[in-house]
């Protein structure tokens, strides 16, 4: 769940490089990505990605990679419940699980805002 909270974090990233001359979706863009650092998604899905529509599924493509980095990298928990940076503190530390969450995390956040950049500007040549 983490990662594909990290791939819409990305995605608000992107759409903020996208619209980097407009306040309002700069003061959005930043708010909620602080929050999707502390497993908040609620600002970024709904102030943002879905509202948009394409950083919404941008981030599900997002996500998707990091649960691939994840699944490959066997990274499990030890607990339920806290994600992104708190959720450091329920990963197993067997096989360099810390690393390869950090890893999945970073996959997830740069395929964010690839994606969602790439998107939008397709989208605005058309």
């Amino acid at each position: 769940m983490s990662v594909a909270l990290m791939g819409q974090g990305g995605a608000v990233l992107g759409f903020l490089l996208l619209n980097w001359k407009d306040n309002k979706a700069k003061q959005i863009c930043i708010s909620s990505f602080g929050s999707v650092l502390f497993g908040i998604s609620e600002p970024a899905i709904f102030g943002v990605t879905l509202k948009n529509k394409f950083p919404l599924i941008a981030g599900c493509f997002a996500g998707a990679i990091g649960g691939a980095v994840i699944y490959l990298t066997n990274v499990y928990a030890i607990g339920f419940g806290a994600t992104a940076i708190p959720g450091l503190t329920i990963i197993a530390a067997q096989g360099s699980g810390h690393l390869h969450y950090i890893m999945a995390h970073l996959a997830a956040l740069i395929a964010g805002i690839v994606f969602t950049v790439i998107y939008g500007k397709i989208k605005k040549k058309n």
